[in-house]
Formats: structure tokens, C-alpha cells, sequence
């Protein structure tokens, strides 16, 4: 169920600040309720963590890679924890933190909803 009050974000910047890596389309649509990429991943056995919306969805990756926190022992891995519920763990309830990952040889990056998840 994908329902519950999420953190409402504005339209974000009108541009994206510099220095920002890509967003790697295919890997971040996997982290979107809706895509084939998403549906594909659910209908393999793969449920993750899911955005519910494709905009908010980069503009929380874009966010957390900018004030996130890298993740010890992973300099490419970066975490920001926005307070509020951001998207649903794999088995439902929400999630307020956002992991971006970032692969060094195409500098792109991806993010999912992370962190504790709290029931519905």
C-alpha cells in the first residue's frame, strides 16, 4: 500500500547545483513504484525499497547525495535521513532515509528509501 503521508518536497531547484553526478536511469527506475523496471525486479523476487514517484524520486537522490553522510567503509555510498517518510521498504511500511549509491567508473549515482522502516 502505497497511501501513507509522505514527505511533500518542493519542485526543487531549477537547476541541478554543480557537481551533481548523473542519475543513472535504468538502476534508479528499479527504486520506482510504477516502471518495468520496479515490476521486473518485484516479479524476479527482488522487492526493494520503492520511491512513489519518479520527480521526488531524483530530487531526494540529488538532496542526499549533496547532504548526505558517506557511509562507513564505502566512500561511493552516501546517506541522508530527511525526517520524515520518504518511500516503503520492500516488505511495506515507510522509510525516511535515502541511500545514493555512486559507481566510480561512470560517475552516475542512484538512490532508494532506507533506514528503519515504520508499520502502516
Amino acid at each position: 500500500m502505497l497511501a501513507a503521508a509522505l514527505l511533500d518536497i518542493d519542485d526543487g531547484p531549477a537547476t541541478v547545483p554543480s557537481g551533481t553526478p548523473s542519475i543513472n536511469m535504468q538502476k534508479q527506475n528499479g527504486h520506482i513504484h510504477g516502471t518495468a523496471a520496479h515490476r521486473n525486479r518485484v516479479k524476479q523476487g527482488n522487492p526493494t525499497s520503492t520511491f512513489t514517484d519518479v520527480d521526488k524520486a531524483l530530487q531526494y537522490t540529488t538532496i542526499a547525495w549533496h547532504r548526505g553522510r558517506p557511509v562507513k567503509g564505502n566512500p561511493d555510498v552516501r546517506e541522508f535521513d530527511f525526517g520524515k517518510p520518504v518511500g516503503f521498504g520492500p516488505q511495506g511500511g515507510t522509510q525516511q532515509r535515502v541511500r545514493v549509491h555512486r559507481a566510480p567508473s561512470t560517475n552516475t549515482i542512484h538512490g532508494h528509501p532506507s533506514g528503519p522502516v515504520t508499520p502502516q
